[in-house]
């Protein structure tokens, strides 16, 4: 959990796709809301439900993006057509002022391979080299995250270097 903590604090400091990697109940939504306030992005946090999404759904995404942070939950649930339209809507906004985080819950090898993950689309996320992996519920311990502060007990961990006071 410690190396979780850590690269996620680095992955707020640097505003660069960040990747997360673990089952469904590992936290990963929890590690993304916590990235976006830690990050200390102006805008709000939106999500896009991939197992969910349509051509129309991500179309109206990127008409409406004017800031924040874009987490996309599950990517590799997204056919192979709406990936390469996400991808495309991404690389458009990353010199803006939007930050994307996303997810897969699977090991991205096995995904590429399979054909249920685009390359580029997990190499989009993958830019500063070092994705967040989770773990397994009976392997962490329980956390909660509250405006970028991590509580991991037995430790309270404050991202983005600020001292708790």
């Amino acid at each position: 959990m410690k190396k979780v903590i850590a690269t996620a604090e680095k992955a707020a400091t640097t505003k660069l796709p960040v990747l997360l990697i673990g089952e469904s109940g590992t936290g990963k939504e929890l590690i993304a809301e916590a990235i976006h306030w830690a990050s200390s992005s102006s805008g709000q946090l939106n999500t896009l439900y991939c197992h969910g999404a349509n051509e129309k759904l991500i179309n109206q995404l990127n008409q409406e993006l004017s800031g924040g942070t874009i987490y996309c939950e599950r990517i590799d649930l997204l056919p192979p057509p709406l990936q390469v339209q996400l991808l495309k809507m991404a690389q458009k906004q990353i010199n803006g002022d939007t930050y994307f985080i996303a997810s897969v819950g699977e090991d991205p090898v096995e995904l590429i391979a399979s054909k249920k993950l685009l390359k580029e689309l997990y190499y989009f996320f993958l830019s500063d080299d070092n994705p967040i992996g989770t773990a397994p519920e009976p392997q962490r311990r329980h956390f909660a995250v509250h405006r970028g502060l991590f509580v991991a007990a037995p430790h309270v961990l404050r991202l983005a270097g600020q001292p708790l006071g």
